[in-house]
């Protein structure tokens, strides 16, 4: 039985006791009589295999969780070491194209079967002033909500247009 498959069972548990307890059910599967107390003892029999089969599941579902948050873990690890020899290699690329910008001569251009050093030209801005105290046609604005302050708001009881406090049940795995 697979976990998803176990409230239904349940369910279906429930549905037969309180069939039999109502009477609207008299004869069970095998078209005998069927005695409420004997049925009732078989129902809580089967309700016990299926719960004890539902945690067990979950249970081995948290320990694939938690396999997989390790492996997650490690492979973060290793992408924060390539990372930073990426970017070792980005500013040796960076140091090294300097240093031959540094000692050749503007416009020079040199190749071979391996590579070619050439040059272009390029336009920058060099905006060393406040951007606020630019001209408002220069300047650019960003607005964003501030959830910090709308969740104390909502949580003393103020009303916000167009925000809510959500209430979530988070699952725990340890």
């Amino acid at each position: 039985m697979k976990l998803y498959e176990t409230l239904p069972a349940i369910e279906e548990l429930w549905s037969q006791v309180e069939d039999i307890l109502t009477g609207d059910r008299t004869e069970g599967t095998d078209g005998l009589p069927v005695n409420a107390d004997t049925a009732l003892d078989w129902i809580e029999e089967a309700l016990s295999r299926i719960e004890d089969e539902r945690d067990r599941k979950a249970l081995n579902i948290a320990a694939l969780i938690k396999n997989f948050r390790a492996q997650a873990e490690a492979l973060k690890t290793e992408k924060m070491r390539l990372q930073r020899r990426q970017q070792a290699a980005e500013k040796t690329v960076e140091r090294l194209t300097q240093y031959l910008g540094d000692f050749l001569p503007d416009g020079l251009k040199l190749s071979d079967a391996r590579s070619v050093i050439g040059w272009r030209k390029s336009e920058s801005i060099n905006c060393w002033s406040d951007p606020g105290l630019l001209p408002v046609e220069f300047q650019r604005m960003k607005v964003e909500a501030d959830l910090t302050a709308i969740k104390t708001a909502l949580k003393a009881g103020q009303e916000v247009a167009g925000a809510e406090l959500q209430i979530k049940q988070n699952i725990q795995i340890r």
